[in-house]
Order: C-alpha cells, then structure tokens, then sequence
C-alpha cells in the first residue's frame, strides 16, 4: 500500500513541543532532532504515545507491537524504516504484477477480436486481421537490443543491490540496539551464576538419592532459569543481586532439609535395635 500522509490536522501526532507530524516518514525523519525530555514525555513505562497513533491512525497493530518494545530514538527510527523499505518493496511487487496481468488481458482480448467466426460461411471469408503482437516491456525492448543490453542490466543490479544494502544496514542496527555486544566481566558473571546454578542441582540430585527431601530448596531453584535469562537480556545489577539472593535461600533450605533429617527420629533403626535386645 502506498504511503500515508495525513491531511486532517486532528490525526496529526502532536509533539510536546507543538510540531505536528504527518506520516510514520516524518516522525522517524525527526527522531534524531527530538530531545530526551520531548522523547521520554510521549514513551515512558505508563504510556507509548507514538505506538497508540500508529495502531490507531495508520492501523498497523504489528508494527505498534513491535515499537512497544523499542526503548531508545534508534530502535524507533530503525522499526520504523525497516517498515517502510518493505512496504515499499511489496508495493513495487504488487505493481509489476498488476502491470503483468493487464497486458495479458489485453493479449487474450485481441486474440478473441481476431480469430472471431465470420458472420456468414456462404460468403468469402477475408484473411483474418493479423494478431496484434503484445506490448513490448522495457525489458523486451532492450533485450532485442544488444548494444542497451549489457547497460541496462548493469544498472538494474546497481539499483537492487543498493536497496538490498540499505535494507541489511536497518535491519543490522535494529539487530544491535535489541541485542548489544555484553561486557566481559558481565559475560563471565553469567556463567559463573551458571555453572553455580547447574552445580547446586546436582547436590539436590544427590540429596534425594540418599534419601533427603530438599521439597522447598527445589521449589526455589526452579525460579531460577526464568530469572537467569532475563538477567541476561536486561543485564541489571539488581537482577544479578536477586539471583544471588534466590541461590543463597534455596542452599538455606536445603541446610535445613539435611539437619532435619539427621536428627528426625530412625524408626526401623530403633525397631531392628530393640529386637536384637530381646534376643
């Protein structure tokens, strides 16, 4: 579908700063210039003010989703033309086939014009007007001349290679800003969290072998895989901290299911001593 541009003032997006933008082009054109203060007004944790307009103005739920997860002006501009390149280039698809399809109608109805029955077969029938050859392309037409030909195709590659290239550089950036490169000290925190994560599940694993019930220490380390990824999507100090501080409890409760059951009363121990003592 082509682009839309707004003409009713009332659809305009009205920034905090009274600019009012038109189309999804203008607002990723003026995300660069746009302030922090003016940005954080309009997306901020209780709203998003540009996914709203685009759900509802331009009714691109899809695209309102994925800018919902955006959180800088450079995940916007990138989700945005990204959009923008591939609604270009299904549009430009959809035009060549329209294109396509209306020649070879007009191919069949010529064939049908000129090979029509004579009204009377008594009389002589005159040679049948000729076929009318189709429309040549301007693909055809340079085609069927060699000197244009090597010209033509070279500026063809040209141009799609371009857009492809720009096309791979938005979607490269949109890439990066959802996933940057982790620090290193980060990195090896993770796997240090980890390897103590696996480790500890192994002793709850041993622990049930010799017959200890660590219910509530496994309980809690469940949590802790679900807890782990996000870690390593936010990359928080304060996610790192509570998946310390839910390890330090599940080893708590594990202590505590070990000291309970070394001091829990052996009731087939004492049965098997008072039977021999009865001997």
């Amino acid at each position: 579908m082509p682009e839309i541009i707004l003409t009713d003032p009332a659809k305009f997006f009205w920034l905090k700063s009274g600019k009012g933008l038109r189309s999804l082009r203008e607002l990723a054109d003026y995300l660069p210039a746009m302030s922090l203060d003016e940005f954080s007004h309009h997306v901020n944790a209780q709203r998003n003010d540009f996914a709203n307009w685009v759900q509802h103005l331009f009714l691109e739920p899809e695209l309102a989703t994925t800018i919902r997860k955006a959180r800088t002006k450079d995940e916007f501009q990138s989700v945005i033309y990204t959009f923008l390149v591939r609604n270009e280039m299904e549009r430009t698809r959809q035009e060549k086939a329209a294109k396509t399809d209306s020649n070879d109608l007009n191919v069949l109805k010529d064939l049908k014009e000129g090979l029509a029955e004579p009204a009377r077969l008594n009389k002589t029938v005159a040679a049948p007007p000729p076929i009318p050859r189709p429309t040549q392309t301007d693909e055809e037409r340079v085609i069927r001349d060699p000197a244009s030909f090597s010209r033509y195709r070279e500026d063809d590659s040209q141009r799609k290679d371009a857009l492809a290239e720009k096309f791979d550089e938005i979607s490269r950036r949109f890439t990066e800003s959802l996933h940057p490169e982790t620090p290193e000290n980060i990195t090896k925190r993770l796997e240090f969290l980890d390897a103590r994560y696996r480790e500890f599940k192994s002793i709850l694993s041993e622990a049930r072998r010799l017959g200890i019930d660590p219910l509530i220490a496994d309980f809690t380390l469940r949590t802790v895989p679900a807890k782990l990824s996000y870690a390593k999507v936010t990359l928080a100090e304060e996610d790192f901290q509570r998946l310390h501080a839910t390890m330090d409890d599940a080893e708590r409760e594990l202590k505590d299911a070990i000291y309970a059951h070394r001091d829990a009363p052996n009731v087939k121990r004492d049965v098997e001593r008072l039977a021999g003592g009865t001997r």
